[in-house]
């Protein structure tokens, strides 16, 4: 297989190019930069397609990466030109932003149609390998020249002993296998067996604690009982105690009932001294307001207060004051209005609008000079727009015509040409052939029209008359070939003819505008008229512009501002400044006007708030109370007194409510004789000795409740136990069957491997022989130290120890894997082979290397098609 051509229309920074490839090495050496790796990427992703699409990093996704720099234009895509097993094939890609936007396209280039030879997998149709393969055999990326197999590989190999399928599905199953006994291992914490063994142990562990539950349980049931009995001692105890208080406690009653009586009767004495105390911050002592009267005189206080606000508000400044007062003295009673402004406003728009009118019907020199040439040139007046239409539609029929008497001659004498051809009996039939074709030709482009089209279709049906009576004799065809001649002559005769009767009508319209006549051209004659009619109509429609009673509503405007601007604005204004007068008069007015309105509500309110002072003042008279500014400070001291007064009057209902109450629920003649009786010491110690037990009863009792707790808790671990025993058996049962299978899946995997082993060992002596061939022609040393396993892994013996190539160093570890890459392609196509593509993959040779790199290079293709990329005029090839 090898490639023709690649196209790209739009790939990466590379846009429009096209490039041709030749068998054995094509060098690309083009600086850093320019597009190499692009150029390369694009071949490889033509045939596989895009890599890492489900990625979101540009630089990964290589669909993203490589969208056209120049993406508001042409397609994102090309096409590939190749050859393989003797067919030429067309390839097109166009990529949308997904994979199911993508276009497929296949053409047989032997016949410039869709074929359907390979489907969109057409690179693994082609290679045999997947897209990973071949980024691990035919294409040698940049920096990453690592030989690692793969299934793919494994596949291909394998077609030397036609066991594909097995080799093909071994790694899916061994990786299956071991996924499956990595998480089923024993020797990692991960594993399920390992996850199993543990819990086992577990729960061997918990059954072990089963002795010391027992023991706990019967230590906790002995403690328990001991408290019982301590809590029935406790509770006939103080039971006795408390009888024993309640026959002290009665002994007592009426003595404290007493103390309390005596504590009635001085509260409501003291509650009524407080009251009469609290009346003296008034001067008539019969006459106390009341909280209601309090709240009217708040609220006439707030209406002082608001009226007062509003003064304070609406007062002119003293600024506010002068314009007033300049505002009066300028205008005194006639102050416009502001329907006066308004009118004078529309005036000033509408006298505006007719300036600009007559501006604009105004003539400059030049358009004067040109409109007045223009009657002069005229004197029967413009021609209209149809008259015009009709001479263009004239000149064209003329002027086509002219153009089919040009080719009715040159067809005359073509046909001429052919008769006297014709005369010679050893003319060749090829040439007459030849020279009729061209004479249907030029017939055919000389008419365009209807009429044309059908001469042409007679000239060409006499031509090939003409061509059948050939073949029957010498005399019949120079009959024949005479009758298209006077035929064209006759249709030439008529074209004469009507160019003649065209040039009349054109020369008679013309005459009624020019009657002297005209010279030149009737064309630039008539295209000149139509110039001239289009500016003549732009001058008079300017001319019609402005009309006499426009010029008289112009001037009666004019008067009526200059009137209104002298007496109200300012006399002699300018006219450009009418606008900016009108706009300051009205903004003076409305202030004026503002003020007026805010000096009136001042005297609105000032009026009110002397009224209301003087009912407040009048209402606090009859109390007594005399109300000075601040009223607000005033009215709270008076709040104040009323609110003592009324508690205090209260208080003393209260108190006499209490001891009316007591009265009645007591036998007061008892309490009265009863002596005031000191502090009875045996109750209290009764008491002391109640609490002392309580709290000990107490205790008992917590202690109780915490032994039963702890009997609940180790009666529940004695359940869980009997379950922890019944699922430990299930667990070990289970363990033991686990263990069996993850022994029989590592002889499984085990044998796989062996047999595997055996397979590939079969196809390792090729790769092996041809990467000694190739490395020793790099190299230029003995590839002895370098062996193929039965994975086809590529090691390197090395102090007596056989190492992975990648502990060598970047030029070795490249050489290497490009000498094994060559060798499993070798081995993986026999027949057709691929072409290779080398993107800069020699970058860490020194130079003795690379230049044996370049003979290896050279030597590759002579059995391959090589695209070679490269940065360096030193490592072309």
């Amino acid at each position: 297989m090898k490639l023709l051509q690649c196209k790209i229309e739009n790939f990466g920074k590379l846009s429009d190019v096209s490039f041709d490839f030749s068998e054995g090495v094509n060098t690309f050496c083009e600086e850093n930069g320019w597009g190499k790796s692009t150029l390369a990427n694009f071949i490889r992703i033509m045939f596989f397609g895009f890599l890492n699409g489900n990625k979101q990093d540009k630089l990964v996704n290589e669909r993203k990466r490589y969208f056209p720099w120049q993406s508001a234009k042409g397609v994102y895509g090309g096409s590939v030109k190749f050859e393989t097993e003797g067919k030429s094939y067309q390839l097109n890609r166009v990529f949308g932003k997904k994979d199911k936007d993508d276009i497929f396209e296949l053409y047989d280039l032997s016949t410039n149609l869709p074929c359907e030879d390979f489907s969109e997998n057409i690179g693994v149709e082609l290679f045999g390998i997947d897209a990973a393969s071949f980024g691990r055999t035919v294409f040698f990326s940049q920096k990453d020249c690592e030989s690692a197999p793969t299934d793919g590989i494994h596949a291909k190999l394998g077609n030397l002993i036609e066991q594909t399928d097995d080799i093909h599905n071994f790694q899916s199953v061994y990786d299956k296998l071991k996924d499956t006994t990595n998480k089923m291992t024993p020797k990692r914490k991960t594993g399920s067996l390992n996850r199993e063994k543990r819990e086992i142990e577990e729960r061997e562990q918990k059954l072990r604690e089963e002795e010391s539950i027992r023991q706990g349980i019967l230590e906790a049931e002995t403690y328990y009982k001991q408290c019982e009995e301590k809590e029935k001692e406790l509770s006939e105890v103080i039971a006795a105690e408390q009888k024993k208080q309640e026959k002290l406690s009665k002994a007592m009653d009426y003595a404290v009932n007493r103390k309390e009586y005596e504590t009635l009767v001085s509260a409501k004495e003291q509650a009524g001294k407080q009251w009469e105390d609290s009346k003296n911050a008034f001067p008539y002592e019969d006459k106390i307001p009341s909280m209601e009267q309090m709240g009217k005189w708040q609220k006439q206080r707030r209406e002082c207060e608001q009226f007062r606000e509003q003064m304070v508000r609406n007062q002119l400044t003293g600024e506010e004051n002068a314009l007033v007062s300049s505002v009066k003295q300028r205008f005194g009673q006639e102050i416009p209005e502001d329907a006066a402004l308004q009118s004078m406003e529309e005036a000033l728009t509408e006298y505006e609008s007719l300036k600009q009118t007559i501006r604009k019907g105004e003539f400059t020199p030049a358009e004067q000079n040109e409109w007045e040439t223009l009657k002069k040139r005229y004197p029967n007046g413009m021609p209209g727009k149809e008259e015009l239409l009709k001479l263009n539609r004239i000149c064209e029929d003329v002027r086509h015509r002219e153009d089919q008497l040009a080719n009715a001659q040159t067809t005359a004498r073509a046909l001429k040409q052919v008769a006297a051809q014709k005369k010679s009996e050893k003319a060749s039939p090829l040439l007459l052939v030849l020279g009729c074709l061209a004479l249907v030709l030029g017939v055919g482009l000389s008419f365009v029209q209807v009429i044309a089209g059908v001469a042409a279709f007679v000239v060409l049906a006499l031509v090939a008359v003409v061509l059948f009576v050939l073949q029957k004799g010498k005399k019949q065809e120079e009959d024949l070939s005479e009758q298209p001649l006077l035929e064209l002559e006759q249709e030439m005769e008529r074209a004469k003819r009507e160019i003649e009767q065209g040039n009349e009508k054109i020369s008679f319209v013309l005459s009624a505008y020019f009657p002297e006549g005209i010279s030149g051209d009737f064309r630039d004659v008539i295209q000149q008229m139509q110039m001239d009619t289009i500016a003549y109509e732009t001058h008079q429609a300017k001319s019609e512009a402005v009309g006499e009673e426009d010029e008289v509503r112009y001037q009666t405007l004019q008067k009526s501002l200059r009137e209104f601007m002298d007496g109200y604005v300012e006399m002699g204004i300018s006219e450009e400044r009418f606008a900016f007068g009108l706009s300051k008069l009205r903004s003076e007015l409305k202030q004026y006007r503002r003020l007026c309105e805010k000096l009136e509500s001042f005297l609105g309110a000032e009026k009110k708030y002397e009224q209301a002072k003087e009912e407040f003042v009048l209402s606090g008279k009859e109390y007594g109370l005399i109300f000075e500014e601040p009223f607000d400070e005033e009215l709270q001291k008076i709040a104040g007194a009323i609110n003592r007064v009324q508690v205090a009057e209260q208080s003393w209902q209260t108190a006499g409510k209490k001891l009316s109450q007591f009265e009645n629920d007591h036998d007061m003649e008892r309490i009265r004789e009863t002596k005031e009786a000191g502090e009875n010491e045996g109750l209290s110690e009764s008491h002391e000795r109640e609490k002392r037990w309580m709290t000990e009863q107490e205790n008992n009792r917590k202690n109780m409740a915490a032994y039963e707790k702890q009997l609940e808790q180790l009666e529940e671990k004695l359940d869980e136990l009997a379950e922890i025993r019944l699922e430990l058996e299930e667990r070990k049962e289970h363990f033991l069957s686990g263990n069996k299978k993850y022994e029989l899946l590592l002889k499984t995997m085990d044998k796989l491997q062996q047999a595997k082993d055996t397979l590939t060992a079969r196809y390792i002596e090729p790769v092996q022989k041809g990467f000694t061939k190739y490395y020793e022609m790099v190299d230029g040393g003995d590839a002895k130290d370098y062996r193929f396993d039965a994975g086809v892994n590529l090691t390197v013996e090395e102090m007596g120890m056989p190492r992975e190539i990648r502990f060598l160093s970047e030029g070795r570890k490249d050489l290497a894997g490009i000498c094994a890459r060559m060798a499993m392609v070798d081995a993986m196509y026999e027949k057709d082979k691929p072409f290779l593509v080398f993107d800069d993959s020699f970058v860490n040779l020194d130079d003795e290397k690379m230049r044996h790199a370049l003979t290896f290079l050279k030597e590759v293709g002579k059995e391959y098609q090589v695209i070679y990329f490269t940065c360096q005029k030193n490592r072309k090839a």
